[in-house]
């Protein structure tokens, strides 16, 4: 009875390994086969990446069939021998993201010692699986222009795929790229992942967070329909990233856009044209560990980082209608209002402190039009800091290490209140900090039982306040009694007069502090 139990436990794990988990690794399998179609049974087949030269080995089986699981994306060369036959040696075999890349390798009759050579053909149709997906591939990546060098930009090249209006949720985050929508569905339905982890919010919005530079990704695959279960969760796309891997060559690149106000059109209503100025610069740096006299890493250990930063300055004109100088003092004479006191004028003793000082909030008019008698262009600022790096090692020809990081540092300043551009120094600041961590392990236990485990984890931090927060205590400063505000809290009262725009820190700025983080395990067990 112990011994069926036991076979029945086998059977059911044996079910159980063979589904996929979610990952950006792919699949290179095929036949071996004589030229006259007969399958080739035990012939050695060794599989090497190009850029690494590290490389598995196994044999076909019964049936003539290979199959490496858990590859990399990369180009790759497979060698194929068997005696009696020549070597066969396929190079440049380009597997993509989460791609299952099928040969076909046909011996000829002859030595061992003579090897025939040939260029891997790309494969137009995906066989081993039914979804509809698309491919941005590092070319398009890196040299399609982009305003901001954000990698969701990309993701609308893929069919079916468009950019989500304004009013979306995922539009209104700064910094995270353009918000887009699959097949009619609403934009916060899709999912993106970096080398297998979602990167996506945990919150009602599920927008990605720790978004990699440009320089840090090889590829990504956007499936938009008929994705297979291990996907599951959500309706929308699947955004599948898989990010750059060190070889054994350096490689280092360096770069700086510029935009500014030169050739920029004034404003109809503005003196002059508004300020801009933004610098987006970084470099990215890759290849194999070495460490002088301590440690050299070719063929075994390689590493990769990025460092990406933007910085924005630009203005914004707009125009107002404020208190005049003598409506400031109490003087309403020639303004067409009631009149409670005589000649419209209210006594200064009956003036109330907190409300003289709260009309102070409002600047000074520096225009003669009587119905916007204000103009304004005050700056706001926005940065971002994203640094991205990854290191794999080659633990044993049985075990491929991997970890990769990536932070997203966003601080945006925005220009006045949120009613009212024209006002300066009531300014809200948003600045986030998002983390993302990532460590894997391919394990191969023989050739044909593999284990790709994987763990996760991202952290979404996010604080909004005005600019005096935790310096100037408003509350205090204008006698105003019976309250006691957080220091977080700390602004200029907002109020809106009948007649004129809100001032101060806008009651449509919220403040807040604002964590939320998640952890994951993804375990991809096969057997062959």
């Amino acid at each position: 009875m112990t011994k069926n139990l036991a076979g029945v436990f086998f059977a059911l794990l044996s079910v159980v390994v063979s589904i996929q988990a979610q990952t950006a690794n792919g699949v290179i399998q095929g036949t071996i086969k004589d030229d006259t179609g007969a399958v080739i049974v035990g012939a050695k087949v060794k599989l090497t990446d190009q850029a690494t030269n590290q490389s598995r080995e196994q044999n076909s089986n019964e049936l003539g069939i290979f199959e490496f699981r858990a590859v990399p994306r990369g180009d790759y060369a497979l060698q194929a021998e068997q005696p009696g036959f020549k070597k066969q040696v396929v190079s440049n075999i380009a597997l993509q993201v989460a791609q299952t890349q099928n040969l076909e390798v046909v011996l000829q009759l002859g030595g061992v010692a003579e090897s025939v050579e040939v260029q891997a053909s790309a494969g137009l149709l995906q066989t081993s699986e039914a979804s509809l997906s698309q491919v941005i591939d590092q070319k398009r990546v890196l040299d399609l222009p982009l305003n901001g060098r954000n990698l969701m930009q990309l993701v609308p090249l893929a069919a079916g795929v468009i950019t989500a209006g304004r009013a979306s949720a995922t539009q209104r985050q700064g910094n995270y790229g353009s918000a887009f929508s699959v097949g009619g569905q609403r934009d916060n339905t899709s999912v993106v992942l970096v080398d297998g982890m979602e990167i996506s919010g945990q919150e009602i919005n599920n927008y990605p967070l720790a978004i990699p530079s440009l320089d840090s990704v090889s590829e990504f695959r956007v499936q938009t329909s008929n994705v297979s279960a291990e996907f599951g969760g959500n309706s929308g796309a699947i955004v599948n990233v898989a990010s750059k891997r060190g070889s054994n060559e350096l490689h280092a690149t360096l770069f700086e856009f510029l935009r500014n106000n030169d050739l920029d059109a004034r404003n109809f209503f503005s003196t002059g044209v508004a300020p801009l100025k933004r610098n987006q610069f970084g470099f990215s740096v890759s290849g194999p560990v070495f460490l002088p006299k301590l440690y050299n890493g070719k063929n075994k250990t390689f590493w990769m980082f990025t460092y990406e930063v933007t910085r924005k300055r630009q203005g914004v004109s707009s125009t107002a209608l404020v208190p005049s100088l003598s409506e400031r003092t109490g003087d309403f004479r020639g303004t067409g209002a009631k009149t409670p006191f005589p000649n419209n004028v209210i006594p200064a003793n009956r003036i109330n402190p907190i409300g003289a000082a709260l009309v102070k909030l409002y600047p000074a008019p520096n225009s003669a039009d009587p119905a916007r008698n204000y103009f304004g262009a005050p700056k706001g600022l926005s940065d971002n800091k994203v640094p991205s790096a990854r290191v794999d090692h080659q633990l044993s020809s049985k075990d491929n290490l991997w970890g990769r990081f990536t932070m997203n540092a966003p601080l945006d300043q925005g220009v006045g209140s949120a009613l009212s551009a024209a006002f300066p120094g009531f300014d809200q600041v948003q600045s986030d900090n998002n983390l993302q961590f990532a460590f894997g392990n391919v394990h191969i236990f023989s050739p044909t039982v593999i284990n790709e485990a994987s763990v996760g984890y991202v952290r979404f931090r996010r604080e909004r306040h005005s600019t005096d927060s935790y310096k100037r205590n408003w509350i205090q400063e204008l006698g105003i009694k019976g309250y006691i505000p957080n220091p977080l809290t700390w602004g200029a009262p907002s109020m809106t007069p009948a007649g004129y725009p809100e001032i101060g820190y806008s009651s449509n700025n919220a403040v807040f502090k604002w964590v939320t983080q998640s952890d994951q395990f993804v375990d991809n067990p096969t057997s062959l």
